[in-house]
């Protein structure tokens, strides 16, 4: 199971008393140590690319897959798909969004957004080549899941 060698890996426990898992101390280790967010990487990807490769071969029509903005920046990924969608926000969105989400403090959050700069960048206005599509995350759910699918009608 990756579980127990996610925490071997990291000297952590991962699961509190109740057995729920605690995605915080994962987030804090992998945002705060490239070294770790190394480590978890080499253990977590090769299951996961593995996976989504049985995963595609069952599909019996076109398939759109969806994996992080972080993922760009992954060499394992180059190639595996044929476009590659980003769904930004201005920086200030992103920081406020994922305060919320997270009930992180707004140093947390800054800090780990701090290590994502390519997302950085682009929320910034640069284009990056190996982006195909780009969409702008700036109003409500209902406005972005109509963007993404025109989206996918479109490569569709």
């Amino acid at each position: 199971s990756l579980l127990p060698d996610l925490e071997r890996t990291l000297g952590v426990p991962l699961l509190d008393s109740e057995g729920h898992f605690l995605a915080s101390v994962l987030a804090s280790r992998i945002f705060s140590s490239k070294e770790d967010l190394i480590k978890v990487e080499d253990l977590v990807f090769p299951i996961l690319w593995e996976d989504f490769d049985n995963w595609k071969a069952g599909q019996e029509s076109a398939v759109v897959a969806m994996e992080s903005a972080t993922a760009l920046e992954k060499e394992s990924l180059a190639g595996m798909f044929d476009a590659v969608v980003v769904v930004d926000a201005p920086v200030g969105v992103r920081l406020r969004r994922e305060c919320a989400r997270d009930g992180s403090s707004t140093d947390q959050t800054q800090k780990r957004m701090g290590n994502q700069k390519l997302m950085n960048m682009i929320s910034e206005g640069y284009h990056d080549p190996r982006v195909d599509y780009l969409v702008r995350n700036v109003s409500d759910m209902h406005h972005l899941q109509s963007e993404v699918a025109d989206l996918v009608a479109k490569l569709m």
